[in-house]
């Protein structure tokens, strides 16, 4: 390091420890090129009934030739206008010197911010949402934005097959088509099913840690049925071999319901 750089390095080492004073901080502009911020990509953590998150990455990029440290984050998440959580991060660490750093906010909805998020998703399908706030870098704020939209998946029924069928049980392979309009993998921790007939319920349950990924996806389920709850008078079934069925899924970003005619006649 040369002697300039030295003394530059050495100036800011001590004005840290100045950083609430106004006076510094206009120091610190003057021999300080404030970081670059740029928005990398969104990643989503849990979605489940108790909390949905969101976890924003940006590329921060130390221009200077020293190393400065980044001492916290301050944000904010707001939800089609509307702020629902903000917080501040503890310390991020130091920025080496021409070198880009990732910084990952774990921003978490719960309760009533959960509830409200949730009402949005399920009445418009979608919601547009900020990510914004500053870093602290030596006492100088660093503004840092993104602006996108929240999808919610578009499932339906692709088909429902019989894969046995007997007088005793009938063994179904239910297939779901999910596209994903989001440009990041939706995590799903609670997704649960219930399949009925038009007289009863049939079967209900859950399918844990389900990974909705960016564009068409399908999930598979396997469903072992009762033939005598499918079926109450066999001669009426002999005329129509087709039983309504219908296939019910709940998450906490959106709910489906679909009634499909399963035709029974591989009984006979």
């Amino acid at each position: 390091m040369n002697t300039s750089l030295l003394n530059r390095a050495l100036w800011v080492s001590g004005a840290i420890m100045l950083t609430g004073c106004a006076a510094v901080e206009q120091q610190l502009k003057q021999h300080v090129k404030a970081p670059q911020v740029n928005f990398k990509a969104m990643a989503f953590g849990d979605v489940s009934s108790q909390a949905i998150g969101f976890k924003p990455t940006f590329t921060v990029t130390n221009t200077n030739l020293f190393s400065v440290p980044v001492n916290s984050a301050s944000y904010q998440l707001t939800v089609n206008g509307q702020p629902m959580v903000n917080g501040n991060t503890d310390t991020i660490g130091q920025l080496a010197p021409n070198a880009p750093k990732d910084v990952t906010l774990d921003i978490n909805l719960a309760s009533e911010s959960l509830s409200t998020l949730q009402q949005a998703l399920f009445k418009d399908k979608k919601v547009d949402y900020q990510v914004s706030g500053d870093l602290n870098i030596m006492g100088l704020t660093v503004p840092f934005s993104q602006s996108s939209t929240l999808f919610v998946p578009e499932v339906s029924v692709s088909k429902v097959n019989v894969v046995k069928a007997s007088m005793k049980e009938v063994q179904l392979m239910v297939s779901f088509a999910i596209d994903n309009k989001n440009d990041f993998t939706l995590p799903l921790q609670d997704l649960s099913y219930s399949v009925s007939t038009a007289a009863a319920p049939l079967i209900s349950g859950n399918l844990a840690n389900q990974k909705i990924g960016q564009g068409a996806n399908v999930i598979e389920l396997p469903l072992t049925l009762k033939t005598s709850q499918l079926v109450s008078n066999v001669l009426s079934l002999m005329k129509n071999p087709n039983v309504p069925l219908t296939v019910k899924i709940d998450s906490p970003m959106f709910n489906y319901q679909k009634t499909e005619q399963l035709n029974l006649s591989s009984l006979f």
